[in-house]
């Protein structure tokens, strides 16, 4: 097995159909070039806290994530943010309606 600090350079990740995966691996934090980060039909209900050392990542895509109930506060330290596109994911839309975290996010994002 890769230890995740050996992927440094690696540009994009996408997690597809892992009905099982209930969390992104802890070693994520380590991929400080990633640029685009996809999470697509997975079962998680949380993303780490701690996201901000992903100070490359340009996009973050999640679809289809029924049980995802919120964004970590360490989202706003993803400085290079361009696009979140969340699509498909009923409890973590409903909830942003509800707060205000989606509207951050985008005004966060546009500027």
């Amino acid at each position: 097995m890769i230890p995740w600090e050996a992927l440094t350079s690696l540009f994009s990740l996408k997690f597809d159909h892992l009905p099982n995966l209930e969390e992104l691996p802890r070693g994520i934090r380590h991929l400080t070039s990633l640029q685009e980060l996809n999470i697509w039909r997975c079962k998680m209900k949380v993303l780490p806290k701690r996201m901000d050392n992903l100070k490359s990542l340009k996009k973050l895509a999640i679809w289809v994530c029924p049980k995802l109930k919120s964004l970590p506060e360490g989202i706003s330290g993803l400085t290079s943010l361009k696009t979140l596109d969340i699509e498909d994911c009923p409890v973590l839309l409903q909830r942003c309606q509800k707060e205000t975290e989606l509207v951050y996010m985008v005004i966060f994002l546009t500027g």
